[in-house]
């Protein structure tokens, strides 16, 4: 030990050492002692988090679990009606029956049975109300296990049938107080109220539910509106062209159309994108009638003028191989188109028209009743010319006209393949012309409240349009009147006050603002005004409310069963039962987290 004093054990004094042999300790020596540490009071807390796959595979538990107590509850039900039935037929009997007769003793027995199964029935609603905890799986399962056995049996879809909505919450109200009717009383005791008095209230609440199902269906069809067949029809053109509508475009509903006019100039609401989008998608359609490929998304004056050259190239290499006979029936057009410009025009149109003839009758008489491609393609050129610029006005009119009879005179006497190519270059020449006053702000863009107007810019584009052959341009045309434009008129002060007064009301609310507040909420309100017009417009541009809208005429449809269908339908429900074994926990799938 080197000399060194070995240390006193532990509580050991100077009293201690004088008594002993040990010798003291040297003087100045510090009495040492030690105390035991302290034991922890509790240890750290230890949160064990499920993995996702847990979480998912519980879901599916709950829904399951929930699913099939609440499917038992039909035959449950029915069998405790029934039983219940019975009690009340012998307890009848027995109340005229002498005690101890047969009758009697049956009474008894049978409500010792009728006893024993209400008593079995609550006891099991009671371990399952203990088992399962109310969650989204379990209320999920409830609504499919109470209401998928009518749906698939047909009970429910006897609703719709009724023409009326009056009809439908009647025939709902019988529908609903037979799914309460059917539904196990689940609880008994002497201080509750009686099977009959429960049962009554069952009934009472189905038949409430089930008018309400579709009363609530009918208010919505009033709010979201409907599409009439016409409109479903133009609908149908429109997407074969690729333009995605909207629910607010093809619904008759004004206040959809109000939401949709108020939140779409709102920045960030995603309104402008899908607006940019859709006049994209617009454009492009318009583009393919004068010949531009498809993608075309902006018609800029670069663009729409190398599509007219093109058009006037197709009709130069038509020309040089092809010559125009002026035959007795073209001769009579050319006299009627005349006639008409001198009736019916200014004189500025009849003389003109009156010069154009008089050259193209004596060019022909100068070549045996023809005019060769090099003269056609001369007059055509001059005819295009006057035709298309948009301050002529009749004289534009007449000459295109005149351009038209003469071009389909030429494609008569044409072979098959140069007549189809001159017909598809006529039309594509015409659309020109017509899209030509829409095109001059230079963005691009083909503005839809515009297109009609211009195709109906004389009487035969009117008449075209009325009797449906004015072609894709035409139909073009209506798919922008009745879908693109702005239904709700700046004019229309008082439902646009409205709407951004609603939609303030929504930011304010979402922000936490009352009146009284300092105005430092106003950022917060400004803000939370921006994201309810987002959420607005996303619901507005769903595919669902476009599907809903553009089906609401179908007589079968319920919300009951949209809603069961859907649910159905969808993958989650769908995967729920490949989820019913739990993995054994391992480190993979448990993460702690060590709370001091």
């Amino acid at each position: 030990m080197d000399g060194q004093i070995p240390p006193p054990p532990d509580g050991y004094t100077l009293q201690d050492a004088q008594a002993s042999s040990i010798p003291p300790p040297p003087p100045g020596y510090q009495l040492q002692t030690t105390t035991p540490q302290s034991s922890p009071q509790s240890l750290p807390d230890v949160v064990v988090h499920p993995s996702t796959f847990q979480q998912v595979n519980q879901f599916g538990k709950d829904l399951g679990d929930s699913f099939v107590h609440n499917l038992a509850k039909l035959p449950v039900g029915v069998g405790q009606l029934a039983a219940h039935g019975l009690k009340s037929l012998t307890d009848a009997g027995a109340s005229t029956a002498a005690s101890g007769s047969i009758g009697s003793r049956l009474a008894g027995y049978v409500d010792n049975k009728v006893g024993a199964m209400d008593n079995a029935i609550a006891s099991n609603e009671q371990a399952y109300q203990k088992a399962v905890p109310t969650n989204a799986a379990s209320v999920t399962g409830a609504v499919l296990g109470n209401v998928l056995p009518y749906v698939v049996g047909g009970e429910v879809a006897a609703a719709p049938k009724a023409a009326t909505t009056l009809g439908r919450i009647v025939s709902g109200a019988s529908t609903g107080g037979a799914i309460g009717a059917a539904q196990p009383v689940v609880t008994t005791g002497p201080n509750l109220p009686s099977f009959a008095q429960q049962k009554a209230e069952q009934i009472g609440v189905g038949g409430a539910v089930g008018g309400a199902i579709p009363a609530i269906g009918g208010i919505t069809r009033a709010v979201i509106g409907q599409a009439s067949p016409e409109v479903q029809a133009l609908a149908k053109q429109a997407a074969a062209y690729g333009i995605d509508l909207n629910g607010p475009q093809i619904s008759k509903s004004i206040p959809l159309k109000v939401a949709n006019s108020t939140t779409a100039p709102i920045p960030f609401s995603g309104a402008t994108a899908a607006i940019e989008k859709q006049q994209g998608q617009f454009n492009n359609a318009a583009a393919q009638t004068i010949g531009l490929p498809n993608g075309t998304t902006k018609i800029t004056p670069d663009v729409f003028a190398q599509a007219k050259k093109t058009i006037s190239q197709g009709y130069d290499d038509l020309a040089a191989r092809n010559n125009l006979t002026i035959n007795p029936p073209l001769v009579s057009r050319i006299q009627a188109i005349l006639g008409e410009a001198h009736t019916d025009g200014d004189p500025d149109a009849a003389r003109a028209i009156s010069n154009l003839t008089t050259e193209i009758i004596g060019k022909a008489s100068q070549n045996g009743s023809r005019l060769t491609g090099q003269q056609f393609q001369s007059i055509d050129s001059r005819l295009g010319r006057l035709a298309s610029n948009p301050a002529g006005g009749d004289k534009a009119h007449y000459a295109g006209e005149l351009q038209d009879a003469l071009r389909e005179s030429m494609e008569a006497g044409m072979s098959s393949s140069d007549a189809a190519r001159s017909a598809e270059l006529r039309s594509q020449w015409r659309n020109a012309l017509n899209l030509t006053p829409v095109l001059t702000s230079g963005d691009g863009n083909v503005a839809p409240s515009r297109l009609l107007s211009a195709v109906a810019n004389n009487k035969a584009g009117k008449t075209q349009l009325a009797t449906g052959n004015r072609g894709d341009l035409g139909t073009l045309a209506q798919i922008g009147k009745q879908f693109m434009t702005d239904p709700v008129a700046n004019s229309q002060t008082a439902l646009r006050t409205m709407g951004m007064d609603t939609l303030k009301g929504l930011g304010a609310l979402g922000a936490g603002s009352v009146v009284g507040v300092p105005a430092a909420t106003a950022l917060p309100a400004a803000g939370a005004t921006v994201v309810a017009a987002r959420l607005i417009q996303s619901g507005l541009r769903s595919r669902a409310l476009y599907s809903a809208i553009a089906n609401l005429p179908k007589a079968q449809q319920t919300p009951v069963r949209d809603a069961v269908s859907a649910l159905l339908s969808s993958k989650s429900a769908q995967n729920i039962n490949q989820l019913n074994i739990a993995p054994t926990p391992s480190a993979n799938n448990i993460s702690a987290q060590v709370n001091p």
